[in-house]
């Protein structure tokens, strides 16, 4: 029974501290605590969080003790202090990634590359990333965002919103009046990046105010999924989702490590799950509508709808063998290959982003079974489901 008691009774005080602004980030302290309950730990969370001045606040700061914290931008002032205190300290913060500390971090180059491959697939040739040169994160994404687009043989524009716009008190001002000339001038259509979804709800609300529609001669793509300001958008917004619960289960792990071993990773990447499509992007670039039409059907239903080529025929009211045709024209490649594509980026959603069993996944998707949806995903991936879905759950490390 003492045994027991001297179990239960020992912890690890661990802190945590998020911004309240960074709601995509939330979910960062559920990975935390998966990682804790798989490994049994006994960690004591302390977290510097507002409660409407109903809870006294702790602050995680240079003062604070304990064993290990994970924080969002430490200070070297910070740092230097948990330091002399044998304080073991996990950053999950990229404008912090200079400092001489373990991070884990988003993969900010891939989340450009991803927001860039979206806006390909929808036929436009004019492209725009709308960041700030003066936020690593920003840079990050802009530079994938940029290079993909290169390689696929397309210049990227760029509109800067400068430090004084973003330190400003009257910061949402400048930041309209930043965006008003630069996107009343570019030549549209437009598809456009954002280096977050505040930045892409701004992009928005400065196009309707000037008249342009969104997404017809303006597409927006934001970085973060944050309900909040997706939802609330007119139209809601595309965004990559944001890996917060693989940021937070890595660092977990790595903090583990450096409190069991002394040393772990110096930096843990996680890697966005993919685009969650809403009607800001929601448009093509084809002249042909019947074509249109079909693209937006198969985008709309891949998900939970196994589409028989031989019944859009029938939907839109053509005969087959012209659909098939008018479609590899307009398109480029066959319907066959563009509903494949679709439904493999559903399947991809589904295996990182839920909890559901691969016979759940395999229902959802409406294959016939689990073996028919092993056999698609292995012919178009190089890999069975399972094996992707572990594969994807490790970090990618950086020396």
């Amino acid at each position: 029974m003492e045994g027991k008691v001297h179990v239960q009774n020992s912890y690890t005080r661990v802190g945590f501290r998020l911004p309240d602004w960074a709601t995509q980030m939330y979910p960062v302290i559920q990975g935390v605590w998966q990682y804790v309950r798989e490994r049994g730990l006994h960690w004591r969370m302390m977290g510097d969080f507002a409660a409407a001045q109903e809870l006294e606040v702790i602050k995680i700061d240079e003062a604070w003790s304990g064993e290990g914290v994970i924080v969002f931008r430490p200070t070297p002032e910070e740092l230097a202090a948990w330091e002399a205190k044998g304080v073991k300290v996990v950053n999950i913060s990229s404008e912090a990634s200079h400092l001489d500390v373990h991070s884990s971090l988003p993969d900010n180059f891939h989340m450009g590359k991803l927001a860039a491959e979206h806006l390909l697939s929808f036929g436009f040739e004019n492209f725009c990333y709308v960041g700030s040169r003066e936020r690593v994160y920003s840079c990050e994404r802009h530079a994938g965002f940029k290079a993909t687009l290169l390689a696929a043989g397309f210049e990227t524009q760029e509109i800067n919103i400068g430090g004084e716009a973003l330190s400003s008190s009257n910061r949402a001002k400048l930041i309209q009046l930043a965006l008003r000339r630069p996107i009343e001038r570019i030549q549209k259509p437009v598809a456009v990046m954002a280096r977050d979804d505040i930045t892409a709800l701004a992009i928005v609300r400065c196009a309707s105010s000037l008249g342009i529609k969104v997404p017809e001669d303006l597409a927006v793509v934001g970085v973060g999924d944050a309900l909040l300001h997706c939802q609330m958008a007119w139209p809601p917004l595309t965004s990559v989702r944001y890996p917060a619960k693989s940021v937070g289960y890595h660092a977990a792990r790595v903090l583990h490590q450096l409190l069991e071993e002394g040393e772990a990773e110096q930096k843990v990447q996680s890697r966005s799950s993919g685009i969650e499509l809403r009607e800001s992007s929601k448009v093509f670039q084809v002249s042909d509508p019947l074509i249109e039409s079909v693209l937006v059907y198969i985008r709309t239903h891949s998900s939970g709808e196994n589409i028989q080529i031989s019944q859009l025929g029938d939907k839109f009211s053509v005969s087959y063998s012209f659909l098939r045709k008018r479609f590899r024209e307009v398109v480029g490649h066959s319907i066959r290959h563009e509903i494949n594509v679709r439904r493999i980026e559903c399947l991809k959603a589904e295996l990182l982003n839920s909890d559901l069993t691969l016979q759940e996944v395999a229902w959802q998707m409406r294959f016939s079974s689990v073996e028919h949806m092993a056999r698609f995903f292995l012919r178009h991936v190089g890999q069975t489901p399972k094996r992707y879905r572990m594969s994807h759950a490790q970090p990618i490390e950086i020396a």
